[in-house]
């Protein structure tokens, strides 16, 4: 049971979270994003690049962009086969260094598209600052999580 658990546990996260979408604190569901990164950068989930290039899918559904998640997705895949970024072997004990090298281009791509698309997109800059913290934050708990139950 404790094993089926494991496997069954980040697909579950990944989809709950997308689904609890909260305009302040989880908006268009982008805490998603932390089991995404985790499971395939620094605990490697069998079958996970699939379902998490389809959850990307979704969180462009839900923000109403074309491709920004799953392109960056594909993008940070392509990235890390080619230089290995995300597969480094002091990356200590949570990947926080990767982690911010994830979402890093990612809201910079996400304020670019404010401000290309938006008329008022200063007025962006605050929301983006605070849901990048939110995330740095939720991270520590989340991984904490799934390495425990995946019995890391």
């Amino acid at each position: 049971m404790k094993k089926a658990l494991a496997r069954v546990f980040p697909y579950f996260l990944t989809v709950a979270l997308w689904h609890l979408s909260a305009p302040r604190f989880n908006p268009f569901g982008i805490t998603s994003l932390i089991p995404i990164f985790y499971c395939q950068f620094c605990a490697r989930t069998k079958y996970w690049k699939w379902f998490a290039f389809f959850m990307c899918f979704l969180l462009d559904f839900n923000a109403g962009t074309v491709f920004l998640f799953s392109g960056y997705f594909l993008l940070a895949m392509a990235t890390n086969i080619l230089y290995g970024i995300f597969d480094q072997e002091a990356a200590g004990f949570f990947y926080i260094k990767q982690f911010n090298l994830f979402l890093g281009p990612l809201f910079l791509a996400l304020f670019m598209l404010y401000a290309l698309s938006m008329p008022s997109w200063w007025g962006q800059i605050p929301g983006l600052v605070w849901l990048y913290l939110w995330m740095m934050i939720l991270y520590l708990p989340m991984a904490t999580a799934m390495r425990r139950v995946q019995g890391r």
